[in-house]
């Protein structure tokens, strides 16, 4: 506890309606999403004010220059056209787009490189992390959640992947933005007429000004709650680790030490890393163990293989989607665009574009990852408590571990604890 209170640095805080993290990440990755749409980048590395506000300078500016309209024209073959739009609309802003956009890439790489450092000496300082708050509106808490499904509710609607992750303020801004991006461009509509077959009316009732912004948007709101739930739950892994060592972690040689004589039985059981750890120690004192009678550790798991997709319980942090969503980004930008002149219009080839994306990208993750490991399946166990009590503890103990999700539960005899 003194470490943290010398730390110059902190890994993780919540309020009421956000939280934020420094975390390690490739500069390539915030550098390649400023590409897509300037902000993105600093979105990945917690600087959401920074963020938002070259988001909407991307938004007021692209929109005024009709940027996005003469890109689509240059990639479909209409490059007059383009030239056109330009010298007509956007000859005075394009010097102004142009040097903030370059800003955003060299800033974006910067920061995530900066951000690197942070969360290195953040973590050699063991710095603090901040796991609850509540106050006269709401209360929120750090816990573990399921990063596939933070990514499946945000491509179902942007911004829901946050709100399930308890970041109200970016979701809530998200959705603003989504809506209104898809009342611009007439998306709903064009998607409901390609639902019914009616690609020509699908495809002339776009705004390809405000449609371009959508693939991106989609795509990264995704990625960036898949991205969120992983690293949150890597710090929920250090956070509840550090506690085990703190509270119970007396060393195993010396429980029991003062009961010996009443001491019956040493139970010991496995768990992963997640709330129901911390239930179980407390529903323990409850039935009268003391701390001094309780050893819980969390394991070392340097050595342990790489998980082959992240999933609530665990991740290697290598960044799984990183490539999958860029090509995915790509890919359904490209398929929108392209699909003002083909037939089945932009949505059809947009949704064509993510599909081929996703499953190229995370087909690509898996066939690297699979060369890189040498085994498929890794231990499951993250945590482990031992437990001495006497007979009539003894069910209620084992009770305990079960109910609160424990893998196995194994029981020694006085002559073995001896």
């Amino acid at each position: 506890m003194k470490s943290q209170k010398r730390s110059r640095r902190i890994r993780f805080t919540i309020d009421g309606t956000c939280s934020n993290f420094v975390h390690y990440s490739n500069p390539l990755v915030p550098l390649a999403w400023s590409f897509f749409l300037p902000g993105f980048g600093f979105f990945l590395m917690g600087q959401f004010v920074q963020g938002w506000l070259l988001f909407l300078w991307e938004i007021a500016v692209n929109v005024r220059g009709h940027f996005n309209t003469a890109i689509v024209y240059t990639l479909t073959g209409h490059p007059g056209e383009a030239t056109r739009i330009l010298e007509q609309d956007g000859k005075f802003v394009v010097i102004l787009y142009t040097t903030t956009f370059v800003f955003c890439l060299w800033a974006s790489y910067v920061t995530a490189v900066d951000t690197n450092q942070l969360t290195y000496l953040a973590h050699g300082e063991n710095a603090p992390i901040k796991v609850f708050t509540m106050n006269a509106l709401q209360y929120n808490y750090l816990t573990k959640r399921d990063p596939w499904m933070a990514a499946l509710w945000s491509l179902l609607m942007p911004g829901l992947g946050d709100v399930y992750n308890k970041r109200i303020v970016s979701g809530t801004t998200y959705l603003i933005w989504w809506i209104i991006i898809c009342y611009k461009s007439n998306a709903a509509g064009s998607i409901y007429y390609t639902a019914i077959g009616d690609f020509d009316r699908a495809t002339s009732i776009l705004d390809p000004e405000w449609f371009s912004f959508l693939a991106s948007m989609w795509v990264f709101s995704a990625y960036h709650a898949y991205l969120h739930t992983v690293e949150t739950n890597k710090v929920f892994d250090k956070d509840q680790a550090n506690f085990l060592r703190l509270h119970y972690q007396q060393g195993v040689d010396d429980l029991h030490c003062t009961e010996k004589d009443l001491v019956d039985l040493r139970l010991i059981a496995t768990f992963d890393h997640s709330p129901y750890v911390e239930m179980a120690l407390v529903g323990l004192e409850q039935i009268g163990i003391k701390k001094n009678q309780i050893y819980a550790t969390s394991l070392d798991k340097r050595n342990e293989t790489l998980p082959f997709i992240d999933n609530i319980h665990r991740s290697d942090g290598r960044g799984f989607l990183d490539v999958a969503a860029l090509l995915t980004g790509f890919l359904t930008a490209v398929g929108a665009i392209y699909g003002f002149v083909l037939k089945g219009g932009p949505v059809l080839w947009g949704l064509i574009g993510f599909s081929v994306g996703s499953v190229a990208g995370i087909t690509f993750q898996l066939l690297k990852r699979k060369k890189r490991s040498k085994e498929r399946t890794t231990p499951k166990t993250e945590v482990v408590v031992i437990v001495d009590c006497n007979n009539a503890q003894a069910d209620a103990v084992q009770n305990i571990f079960l109910h609160n999700h424990a893998f196995g539960i194994s029981a020694s005899s006085p002559q073995d604890i001896d």
